[in-house]
């Protein structure tokens, strides 16, 4: 179907565009799923660290589909969507001294939460941006071009 959308001028280009932003962030894809595939598994390495019964998880993930490794790896995708509603649970986590003070390893949390932010949002997703951009002039360089050969 998509073939067939490029016969028009104003959907093919948009068709090319798509195929080649496709094509060219694949590296970046692999690179980012090994990124959050690294903290996934440091998060999942702490969890257990603990007694969760009084300190609860590092990484709850919302979406506990009962395997854990798959869990802090969906953890680390919401984060890198920018969600960080789990903070909450953590400041709570930290300020509660009633029972056994604070979950070990809460700092090295911090800072691997900080760590991740910055790579995964603000490195990573402006990279993707310049690739985008780059791709986007690259096809608009080539359009009539490739508008005369179709």
């Amino acid at each position: 179907m998509f073939y067939w959308m490029r016969l028009f001028d104003k959907s093919a280009y948009f068709i090319n565009l798509i195929q080649q932003v496709v094509a060219d962030i694949k590296t970046f894809m692999f690179m980012l799923l090994i990124i959050l595939s690294a903290f996934a598994n440091f998060f999942l390495i702490i969890n257990y660290n603990h007694d969760p019964e009084i300190h609860g998880h590092y990484v709850a993930s919302q979406f506990d589909v009962g395997v854990p490794c798959i869990n802090a790896l969906l953890e680390m995708y919401v984060i890198g969507l920018g969600e960080l509603g789990f903070l909450e649970s953590w400041v709570a986590a930290a300020s509660d001294h009633a029972e056994g003070g604070p979950p070990p390893n809460i700092v090295i949390a911090y800072l691997a939460f900080v760590l991740a932010t910055f790579l995964i949002l603000i490195v990573f997703m402006n990279t993707i941006i310049a690739m985008m951009a780059q791709t986007f002039a690259n096809v608009q360089k080539v359009q009539e071009e490739r508008a005369l050969s179709e």
